[in-house]
């Protein structure tokens, strides 16, 4: 059996994982969202980071989401999901479906 570290970093590993799937399949969605539906889900990604890092709610979250998580903003993630997108798509190497909507916006 583990140690407690090792068990937190496990869980901590798995939780990152589940947030990384979730935020994929809501990229899309979130591209064209409001601002209250980005604050909402950055709230939840500070949520996360303090539970991984058993932190008080007043403690500042956003130098742990960033140094030690390496997770974007909410914001800064959608822009680099839709540029890197776009950038794919005007390489070729993005699915043709994408391409196709992609070419026709531009």
């Amino acid at each position: 059996m583990g140690t407690n570290s090792e068990c937190s970093h496990h869980s901590s590993q798995q939780f990152y994982s589940r947030k990384n799937r979730l935020l994929q399949l809501f990229i899309g969605w979130m591209a064209g969202c409001g601002q209250q539906q980005i604050d909402k889900l950055q709230r939840v990604m500070n949520c996360a980071a303090r539970v991984i890092y058993n932190c008080s709610r007043r403690d500042q979250v956003t130098p742990l989401l960033r140094d030690n998580l390496h997770w974007l903003c909410i914001r800064e993630r959608i822009l680099l999901k839709l540029c890197l997108m776009v950038y794919k798509a005007l390489s070729g190497s993005a699915p043709s479906l994408i391409i196709i909507i992609i070419i026709i916006h531009l």
